[in-house]
């Protein structure tokens, strides 16, 4: 069980499938990931409203990536997709949000020092566009970064099976 690795995990996606037993897991920290990754800001006063659009360029985004991680894995003829990309995607998906938000905080801690307390509540009262910049890296990090970096995974994948 690979958690930051994603080159041994291609290496071991090459020389065989995941047993049920890794996919389970796999599926098992993906789920909790993606509740835990869901609800981190629930807990701040921040403002936490989104574009409109944002959503709907989430889902398209993820539609692409899993329409286009198909056709690398080579369609209905493909080996081990949900295996495959279930790990893939979990694995990219952790290091694009703890890289994320390492730049993100890279970011904010120079320009919010001078605030007590709630730090990035008043810093983004005070500086309106710091949250605009933050919410929009957010949506580029996650609906453009993270499906082209799972993509481009798969295609290496496929591509080095064929050698």
């Amino acid at each position: 069980m690979y958690l930051w690795k994603i080159e041994k995990l291609k290496q071991a996606l090459k020389k065989r499938p995941l047993s049920q037993g890794e996919a389970v897991k796999y599926l098992i920290y993906f789920v909790v990931a993606n509740s835990l990754f869901g609800f981190g800001g629930k807990a701040s006063s921040v403002s936490t409203t989104w574009p409109a659009w944002a959503p709907l360029l989430g889902l398209c985004s993820i539609v692409f990536e899993i329409f286009a991680c198909y056709k690398c894995n080579g369609g209905k003829n493909g080996t081990d997709f949900l295996g495959r990309y279930i790990s893939i995607r979990l694995l990219t998906a952790i290091r694009i949000f703890i890289f994320s938000w390492l730049i993100i905080v890279l970011f904010l801690v120079p320009a919010c020092w001078q605030f007590d307390g709630d730090v990035v509540a008043q810093c983004f009262e005070a500086h309106p566009i710091y949250e605009t910049i933050s919410k929009l890296s957010i949506i580029v990090f996650y609906t453009v970064l993270t499906p082209l970096r799972v993509i481009m995974h798969f295609r290496s994948l496929n591509r080095s099976e064929f050698k």
